[in-house]
């Protein structure tokens, strides 16, 4: 089965589902929850940090109040996380939403680590075996994206059985590490909140991590740089690669 991509407003997914008809309807139903929400509680957009949901909030929402409370951000910083975990339930398989990813495999899947021009980019993978799944793998950079980050990390991914916590903690990661001296104590950080499994962070040609880590795998994939999700908004060009 190859993957397929699917683009929806600020949703750009690459995917590997059994079902992706009812995949692609979940994703447009969550979204038009989530929207409806924010019509009505315009603070869960904007907020940078927690904030108390209304007593009818959707599934979605609430669940992206939690992983803001378990971590300190935002909710809105879970909901690429969210999005992909929702959608690879719904469909059956592996979802990438713009680099957040949620897996559900009967067969390894081989995740490689892009951080940029770092040293390991393209030359490391993780690999997630069946029984390790269903899992998030989430990734925030202060160097990459358009996502808001207050720090300057090449990449911090975090593994958690929730796609909404594992985006949440890896944005509170992207936002505390600014050089290499703030890789132990992030990583000890991270890995006290409750669901977070493992972290990964690059910084500054360091690398630290921490926890149930997948096993890593070295990557000889000539076709890797094509398979990275590009957002026009991320400022990762294709000549940049």
């Amino acid at each position: 089965m190859d993957y397929q991509s699917f683009i929806y407003k600020e949703t750009n997914l690459r995917f590997r589902v059994q079902n992706p008809q009812q995949m692609i309807q979940e994703i447009l139903h969550q979204r038009r929850l989530l929207e409806r929400y924010i019509q009505r509680y315009p603070q869960f957009l904007t907020s940078l940090v927690p904030i108390p949901p209304l007593s009818d909030a959707p599934p979605i929402a609430l669940i992206m109040h939690r992983a803001s409370e378990l971590t300190g951000v935002g909710p809105m910083a879970s909901v690429a996380g969210a999005i992909a975990e929702f959608a690879a339930r719904a469909g059956g398989g592996v979802v990438e939403n713009g680099g957040d990813i949620f897996l559900i495999s009967e067969t390894p899947v081989v995740l490689g680590v892009y951080g940029g021009k770092t040293p390991l980019s393209s030359r490391v993978g993780f690999r997630i075996d069946p029984e390790r799944t269903p899992l998030a793998v989430c990734s925030s950079s202060g160097k990459m994206g358009h996502s808001l980050s207050f720090g300057k990390a090449d990449i911090v991914t975090v593994f958690s059985p929730s796609g909404a916590l594992a985006d949440a903690a890896a944005t509170l990661g992207g936002n505390l590490v600014k050089s290499s001296s703030d890789i132990e104590p992030v990583l000890v950080k991270l890995c006290q909140i409750p669901g977070v499994e493992a972290v990964w962070i690059e910084v500054d040609g360091k690398v630290g991590f921490q926890g149930n880590l997948p096993p890593l795998v070295k990557l000889d994939d000539r076709e890797f740089y094509k398979k990275i999700t590009r957002d026009i908004r991320s400022g990762v060009l294709l000549e940049d690669l």
